[in-house]
C-alpha cells in the first residue's frame, strides 16, 4: 500500500516535467531559426541599434494594440549575444512556461498534490502544455513573448491571492501591483485590460463573498495603482507609432448574432482543436454548441466555488476564468468584421489564453473533488467531465508528435525561402510583406543573424 502510494506521489510530482519534455522535444525536433509573420517588422529596431538611431519611441510601436518593449528589448539582446537565435529564445520560452505551472502547483497544490484529485492534476498539466496551441512551439514571439507575459501575470495573480488571505495585505498588493506593472507594460500588451477586469471583478466577487470588515482605503489603493498601471499603457499606446488599423465595438454591436457564433466558437478552443476539426469539414454551428455547453459548464463550476466557500482556498482559478472571457471578448472587438473569419478566434495563436478557462475550472474542480463528503452525482459528473478534457489532449497530443515530420519540412521550407531571398511564393504567416522580408533579408546577410549566423 505504501509502495502504491509512493509511486502516486512520484508520478504526480512528475506530471508537469513529463508534459514540459515532450513540448520541448518537439520543438527542438521541428524548429528551425528562421524569422517570420511580426518580427520581420521588428528588425528594424536592430538596425537602429547598431547605427545608434534607437529611440524609446521605437520601443513603443503598437501593432494590433499591443506595445511590447519588453519583448523587443530581449529580441535586441538576442541579436547582440546569441546573432538572433529564435529557436533558442523559443525554447526558453517553453523553459519558463514549465516555471509558470509549477508557481500554480506551489500556490494552489502546496506540496500535496498526492491529496487532490490525481485526473484532474494530471489533465492540467497537459492543458497546460497542451499541442492546440501548437503555434506557441513553434513561433518564438508567441512562446518567448507570451510565455514570459503568462509568468509575470501567473505571478502577480499568486501575489493577490495572498494580498486577500491577509485580508488586503499592504505588502502583498503593493508586489502584485508592481507584479502587473512588469506584466502589463513591458510583455501583456493588450491583454492587460483583461487581467485588469480580472483582478477588479474577483476582488469585488471576494468582498461580496466573504463580507470582511471593508478596508477601503486598502481597495482604493489597489484599484488606483491598477488603473495608474492601465492608463500608462494606452498613453505608451498613443506614445508610439501604429501598424494596424484600430478596433471598433460598433461592428460588434451591429451584428449580434454573429458575435455570440464568434464568441461560442472561440471558446470552444478551450477544451476542443477547434481549428482543426473545422479545416476537416466539422460545421461552425458543432463548434459554437460546445461553445455554450462549456459556459453553462463554466455557471454551474463557478457555483460550486461561491456555495463551498473554495475561494478560502484560493481566487486564482476565478482570475483565470474571468480573464479568459475578457479575452474572447478583446479578440472579438478587435478582430471581428476587419476581414477575419468567424472562426478567427479559435486561432492557435489564441488558445492559452482561452484555455486558462479550463486551467481555472480543473483546479477548481480539483479543490471540490478534495472534499470526500461532496455529492456522489457531482462527482460522478466532474470525473466525466475532467475524463473528457483528458482523453482530447490526449488525442490531440498524439496527432500533433505524428504531425511532427510535416511541421519539420514547413520549417525547413521557410528557411530555404529566406536563404533564397525569394518571397514571391512565401506564405502571409511566413513573410507578412514581400518588399519588407527582400530587404531585411540583405540586413541579416550582412550581420550573420538568424539562418545567416553560420554563412
Amino acid at each position: 500500500m505504501n509502495f502504491i502510494k509512493t509511486s502516486k506521489s512520484i508520478a504526480l510530482r512528475g506530471a508537469p516535467y513529463v508534459c514540459f519534455l515532450i513540448v520541448f522535444a518537439y520543438a527542438l525536433y521541428v524548429n528551425k531559426d528562421v524569422v517570420r509573420a511580426d518580427q520581420w517588422r521588428f528588425l528594424f529596431l536592430i538596425e537602429r541599434f547598431m547605427d545608434g538611431s534607437l529611440s524609446w519611441n521605437d520601443l513603443f510601436m503598437s501593432h494590433s494594440h499591443h506595445v511590447k518593449p519588453g519583448y523587443k528589448i530581449l529580441f535586441i539582446l538576442n541579436a547582440i549575444l546569441f546573432h538572433l537565435n529564435l529557436k533558442l529564445e523559443l525554447l526558453l520560452g517553453i523553459v519558463v512556461h514549465l516555471l509558470s505551472l509549477l508557481l500554480i502547483r506551489a500556490t494552489v497544490f502546496g506540496s500535496q498534490e498526492d491529496q487532490f484529485n490525481s485526473l484532474c492534476y494530471v489533465t492540467l498539466c497537459l492543458t497546460w502544455f497542451s499541442f492546440n496551441q501548437v503555434a506557441n512551439f513553434t513561433y518564438s514571439l508567441l512562446s518567448f513573448g507570451g510565455f514570459v507575459g503568462t509568468f509575470l501575470m501567473v505571478f502577480y495573480c499568486c501575489l493577490f491571492d495572498r494580498a486577500l488571505k491577509e485580508n488586503l495585505s499592504y505588502r502583498w498588493m503593493t508586489a502584485a501591483l508592481f507584479g502587473y506593472a512588469g506584466c502589463s507594460l513591458l510583455f501583456h500588451g493588450a491583454r492587460s485590460l483583461a487581467a485588469l477586469v480580472a483582478l477588479v471583478l474577483t476582488l469585488f466577487f471576494w468582498i461580496m463573498a466573504r463580507k470582511p470588515a471593508v478596508h477601503w482605503r486598502r481597495i482604493v489603493f489597489f484599484i488606483f495603482g491598477l488603473a495608474l498601471v492601465q492608463l500608462g499603457y494606452w498613453s505608451l499606446l498613443k506614445t508610439g507609432k501604429k501598424v494596424s488599423a484600430d478596433s471598433s465595438i460598433m461592428f460588434v454591436l451591429g451584428h449580434p448574432f454573429d458575435s455570440v457564433k464568434y464568441v461560442l466558437i472561440s471558446l470552444s478552443a478551450a477544451v476542443m482543436p477547434t481549428s482543426w476539426m473545422l479545416k476537416r469539414g466539422i460545421s461552425e454551428d458543432i463548434m459554437a454548441l460546445v461553445g455554450a455547453f462549456l459556459v453553462f459548464t463554466t455557471i454551474f463550476i463557478l457555483y460550486l466555488f461561491f456555495r463551498y466557500r473554495l475561494y478560502e482556498k484560493t481566487v486564482v482559478p476565478l482570475i483565470f476564468v474571468i480573464y479568459s472571457f475578457m479575452f474572447v471578448f478583446e479578440i472579438l472587438v478587435g478582430r471581428f468584421g476587419k476581414g477575419f473569419p468567424i472562426t478567427n478566434g479559435a486561432s492557435p495563436r489564441y488558445v492559452f489564453d482561452i484555455q486558462m478557462l479550463t486551467v481555472g475550472l480543473l483546479i477548481v474542480t480539483a479543490i471540490y473533488l478534495q472534499d470526500k463528503s461532496s455529492f456522489m452525482l457531482l462527482r460522478r459528473i466532474a470525473f466525466f467531465f475532467v475524463s473528457g478534457i483528458f482523453v482530447i489532449q490526449l488525442i490531440v497530443m498524439v496527432n500533433s508528435l505524428q504531425r511532427m515530420k510535416i511541421v519539420k519540412k514547413s520549417q525547413e521550407k521557410m528557411a530555404a525561402i529566406i536563404l533564397s531571398g525569394d518571397f514571391s511564393a512565401a506564405p502571409r504567416w511566413v513573410c507578412p510583406d514581400k518588399s519588407l522580408c527582400q530587404e531585411k533579408v540583405q540586413f541579416l546577410k550582412l550581420n550573420h543573424l538568424s539562418v545567416f549566423k553560420y554563412k
